[in-house]
């Protein structure tokens, strides 16, 4: 009799890889599936292997938790599967762990995700990677990829390429960071057809040669003559310089600021480690005291320094840029060359530099009501005045009364607003705008015309006006070089 009910039950296990499951649980009767168990328990227990597997199969079948329990207590895989599915909960992470152990790879991989400590984790992944589960070998790519752990990222990024074709852009730059070049080239290559952003670094490699903080010293050139400012941008890493050069490109293109006289050098790319800059208050300092002890004329105004991290920031002719700040934060940062200030609330230590003698173009600091009477409202007006004459049809024709009355109306309405940037003072303020501005939120690609305007008048009233030495003499003072602070203290 025992005999013939596992007979029956091995066709009907067989019967199960073709048939719907639910269906075949009716054919088997309660009396079946007892003598099967019973009569199949004592040799999977001895090391049957095919008793086994028929057994798991029944109680698979069945989910029968009773009897799956007892052939995963003999480290059978369908049998703990089986349960993952059946179990909700701690129950579930329980199995995945049972079957994690005896070497299922999307067990460990789904594990990873459910522990709380990064050490866990990353054991995890590795045990699952190292059994071949491809998702495992690329989120363990990508994680040491993040953490900049070089070594263990080229030994994954190396196998998750075989999977994932964007993966060819993140070894190609791990690759170039510890100094493999050439491969590094072939990778960046490679990567074009699976990440455009390939194409830049290819760009960039093709066009550029990395130097020394001695490029920084000039040669005895004049700025164009057009250039109110002429902007020296300055790479630290590859990385850096394909930055720089979309943000070149950018501005080249920008025609919000198309009217503004001023120009972006050609890059410098310095070599790895050439620049020394240390992290201060979240903003990133920068040793040029190589470069301020030289006598020379800088062939440029500004400098722009693009670094791996940092608060984005301008001080003394030099804006400071991270990785990831972008086209937008560099015109926000641009427009504080010419003393543009920030339209939100500032800290009340840099408040305290605008608030109570304020020379910035876009703030107006008063309590008094009459604000006609303010010099800087009498500014804006007459920048109002110029925004009306040149969107007049004919700007040369003597105004008649009705367009004099027409222009005495609009002066009425200058478009001013309170601004948030003396807050912390309890200061009230204004801008000349009632717009939101890329002064306040950078991401706002609005430009008022009156805030062009004004950022014009400004270039020419600084035209040439090398402000990167007040930098230069600084950096000269802290080196106590004080022949060079001298001499840039002459400009």
């Amino acid at each position: 009799m025992l005999l013939l009910a596992c007979l029956a039950l091995s066709v009907l296990l067989y019967s199960s890889t073709t048939h719907y499951s639910p269906m075949l649980r009716h054919y088997i009767s309660p009396e079946l599936k007892q003598e099967s168990y019973a009569g199949l328990w004592p040799a999977a227990k001895n090391g049957s292997e095919s008793a086994l597997n028929m057994l798991s199969e029944l109680a698979a079948l069945n989910n029968d938790i009773f009897w799956l329990e007892k052939v995963a207590s003999l480290q059978n895989l369908q049998a703990i599967l089986a349960l993952a599915d059946l179990s909700d909960g701690s129950d579930k992470t329980f199995w995945w762990q049972q079957a994690a152990i005896i070497g299922h790879a999307p067990s460990q991989f789904e594990l990873s995700f459910l522990v709380d400590s990064t050490q866990q984790r990353i054991r995890y992944l590795e045990q699952a990677a190292m059994n071949e589960h491809i998702p495992a070998i690329i989120a363990l790519s990508k994680f040491y990829y993040e953490n900049r752990d070089a070594s263990n990222a080229l030994r994954w990024l190396t196998r998750a390429v075989e999977y994932d074709k964007s993966s060819t852009f993140k070894l190609a730059r791990m690759l170039f960071r510890e100094g493999f070049e050439a491969q590094a080239r072939a990778a960046f290559n490679k990567a074009v057809a699976y990440t455009p952003i390939a194409k830049n670094y290819v760009d960039v490699l093709n066009n550029y040669k990395q130097t020394t903080l001695s490029s920084l010293i000039s040669q005895p050139t004049s700025m164009p003559a057009y250039c109110a400012q002429q902007l020296q941008f300055v790479a630290t890493s590859l990385d850096g310089a394909v930055q720089a050069m979309n943000i070149k490109h950018a501005f080249e293109r920008d025609k919000r600021l198309s009217t503004l006289p001023i120009c972006v050098s050609s890059i410098i790319w310095l070599a790895q480690n050439e620049l020394e800059c240390d992290l201060a208050d979240g903003r990133k300092v920068c040793d040029l005291s190589s470069v301020a002890k030289q006598s020379f004329v800088p062939n440029y105004t500004h400098l722009v320094f693009f670094l791996e991290e940092g608060k984005a920031y301008v001080n003394d002719g030099a804006m400071f840029l991270a990785q990831d700040d972008t086209y937008a934060v560099f015109v926000h940062e641009l427009a504080h060359f010419v003393g543009f200030v920030d339209e939100y609330s500032l800290p009340s230590a840099l408040a305290q530099q605008h608030c109570y003698k304020s020379y910035a173009p876009n703030l107006l600091v008063s309590n008094d009501e009459i604000l006609y009477e303010h010099e800087k409202y009498q500014l804006w007006q007459r920048y109002q005045d110029q925004l009306i004459l040149l969107n007049l049809p004919n700007s040369g024709e003597e105004l008649s009364e009705d367009k004099q009355s027409n222009k005495y109306t609009k002066r009425l309405s200058l478009d001013i607003a309170p601004s948030l940037t003396c807050e912390s003072l309890d200061l009230t303020a204004y801008k000349p705008s009632s717009q939101l501005t890329f002064m306040e939120y950078h991401d706002t690609r609005n430009i008022p015309p009156i805030y062009i305007l004004m950022w014009k008048d400004l270039l020419k009233q600084r035209h040439h006006d090398i402000a990167v030495t007040a930098l230069f003499m600084k950096s000269a003072q802290q080196s106590d070089n004080q022949g060079a602070a001298l001499y840039w203290s002459g400009f």
